[in-house]
């Protein structure tokens, strides 16, 4: 079964989650952390590839009165680029507005000491809320 990869892009790290094949629950992956970035569009579509991942989505973050942002404006740029790397896969954008504090949140929590963890985490509120506004 095809999945979704659920993504929190940054300029320095990129947060990665999967979902399962039933499109139901979403799964922390990992954080990608590279200093350029055709390394990290490489281990997308690597990713892409292995999971069998039919759709990408990627948290859009916009200010809390929903305008866009720098932030918007290189995250819509890199999205832009990701599909000339994922060929046929679909590309969807979904607002993020308060991942990040979710994860954090989360991280608290949890009693977590990764703070390298939160980006896969806000990946994952990120598809989780994707995936929950998209049941069928």
């Amino acid at each position: 079964m095809d999945k979704i990869l659920g993504l929190d892009y940054g300029k320095r790290r990129t947060g990665v989650a999967i979902s399962d094949g039933t499109h139901s629950i979403a799964f922390t992956r990992n954080t990608i952390s590279f200093n350029k970035e055709e390394a990290v569009l490489k281990e997308i579509e690597k990713i892409c590839k292995i999971e069998n991942v039919s759709k990408i989505v990627i948290g859009l973050p916009c200010n809390m009165s929903g305008e866009y942002t720098p932030q918007t404006e290189e995250t819509l740029a890199f999205a832009e680029r990701l599909k000339k790397h994922t060929g046929e896969r679909e590309i969807e954008m979904f607002d993020e507005r308060l991942s990040s504090l979710q994860a954090e949140k989360a991280l608290v929590d949890k009693k977590m000491k990764k703070y390298s963890e939160i980006d896969s985490i806000a990946a994952q509120i990120i598809l989780q809320a994707y995936l929950d506004k998209h049941r069928s």
